[in-house]
């Protein structure tokens, strides 16, 4: 999906990003150079099985060793499965995790992809995203492994876990750990003739649903009666899950959709009209793809807005805790940023401790996209 965009395994730009805040290792290193001690040359690639692996989601562990996950093609089986590597800093594949540093997970003999990726404390990696159950169509679907790579078997069955909303396509896009070791997944579940709803489940430490969160485990919630997604997902202090995408307006297009949820999954009728916020940038295709939560409370939430004569632009747009558009940020709440004029997309979103903050996604040059970053003040 274009609102997906697939990289392949390539990680050493998000890590030579990072390790640009450190000191250079050499006379000739300079901020933003890619980092000569990672891999060859700051780069490295990973094939799975000589076809198509594309990679969606990083993490970084504490003793610095970095997960891909995403989903890995085999044609010689059909169909494509979960995928994660794992790599030492210095861009090695990790042999201690899986088979040479890689792992494939296999659902149903379909379709499935991880699309998130989180750590939990004691090292144990949770992966989500959908399987394709055959005629049924997908599933949320999650995976933990233990630190080594093996399935953990504690976790739902065999390590293995997916969730049907409706007999139709689900779809995880984000995950969260709570603080209690509860894991909360966001996406979007499909109502038949109603199109996509958000959808979120919360499952208990050992992969069973979370039946004190909303019915049975699940919550979904509809905008428009139309085609509504949750691209990501973020936790509050107090407990509060905010969700974020989009939501289908009719013949207007896709607008900013957020919804905030109490901690038993009903909405928060104290945020925007009922709990859910639409907003719309220039009266096209808008969607937010990353949310985050600052320290006073206020919602980040980017994207894409779509500007008829001129295509993508990077969007942003903060919320007073309330749902309400604040005002002191860009205008009237809402912030564009064009590069080149054509395709630019926010895909990730991340807080500095100095309250600044970083969008990044891909900016199209001419007949290419490139990595493309961009960082705003609080």
């Amino acid at each position: 999906m274009d609102k997906l965009r697939s990289v392949t395994f390539v990680l050493c730009f998000t890590v030579a990003f990072a390790l640009a805040l450190a000191p250079p290792v050499g006379a000739q290193a300079a901020p933003g150079d890619l980092d000569a001690t990672f891999c060859t040359g700051g780069k490295v690639t990973t094939d799975f099985a000589g076809d198509s692996d594309h990679a969606r989601a990083v993490a970084i562990q504490t003793d610095g060793k970095i997960v891909a996950a995403g989903k890995a093609t085999n044609s010689r089986r059909g169909g494509e499965d979960f995928a994660l590597a794992r790599y030492n800093p210095d861009g090695t594949l990790d042999t201690t995790f899986g088979t040479g540093g890689r792992v494939t997970t296999d659902f149903a003999g379909d379709a499935d992809e991880a699309f998130a990726v989180v750590l939990q404390a004691d090292g144990k990696i949770v992966a989500a995203g959908k399987a394709t159950a055959g005629y049924r169509g997908e599933d949320f679907a999650l995976a933990r492994y233990n630190p080594n790579g093996t399935l953990d078997t504690t976790f739902g069955t065999g390590g293995k876990v997916t969730t049907d909303f409706a007999g139709d396509a689900d779809q995880a896009f984000a995950l969260v750990l709570q603080t209690d070791g509860k894991i909360v997944a966001a996406g979007e579940a499909t109502a038949g003739y109603r199109g996509e709803d958000f959808a979120l489940a919360r499952y208990n430490p050992n992969g069973t649903l979370d039946t004190t969160f909303g019915v049975g485990g699940k919550v979904t919630t509809d905008f428009a009666g139309n085609t509504d997604r949750a691209f990501g997902v973020a936790l509050q202090t107090d407990g509060r899950i905010v969700a974020a995408g989009e939501a289908t307006a009719g013949y207007r297009g896709e607008d900013f959709a957020l919804a905030r949820y109490n901690s038993n999954g009903t909405l928060d009728t104290t945020f925007g009209t009922g709990g859910k916020v639409i907003t719309d940038f220039a009266g096209d295709t808008d969607r937010a793809f990353a949310v985050a939560v600052q320290t006073d409370g206020r919602i980040v939430a980017a994207g894409e807005t779509t500007t008829s004569y001129r295509g993508e632009d990077f969007a942003l747009a903060r919320y007073n805790p309330n749902g309400a558009l604040d005002a002191t940020f860009g205008e009237g709440g809402q912030v564009t940023t064009d590069f080149a004029g054509d395709t630019d997309r926010a895909f990730a979103l991340a807080l500095q401790t100095d309250g600044k903050i970083v969008a990044a996604g891909e900016a199209k040059t001419q007949t290419k996209e490139d990595f493309a970053l961009a960082r705003y003040l609080r």
